[in-house]
């Protein structure tokens, strides 16, 4: 018998981005599809959303309510490796 599992991690990425980034944890953080202005927000944390900041806005959006807001791309497993080349 096989069984499975399933996990909701409730942000993940925006986890795994702050942990990359310690010092964004202390400003609002987003984690974006690309990094250019008309890239779209995935993950928003609390502190992007106090200012209005939402899932699905582009970032020059999100820029444009929160002038501090950090955001990045997070790359997935195959991403990396073809960055390790």
């Amino acid at each position: 018998m096989v069984r499975l599992a399933c996990v909701d991690v409730h942000s993940l990425a925006l986890q795994v981005l702050l942990r990359e980034r310690p010092e964004w944890r202390e400003g609002p953080a987003a984690i974006v599809s690309f990094e250019r202005p008309n890239g779209v927000l995935l993950e928003v944390d609390r502190k992007a959303r106090k200012h209005g900041v939402r899932a699905g806005q582009t970032l020059a959006q999100g820029l444009s309510l929160c002038g501090g807001l950090q955001a990045a791309a997070v790359l997935g497993p195959a991403q990396h490796l073809e960055h390790r080349g």
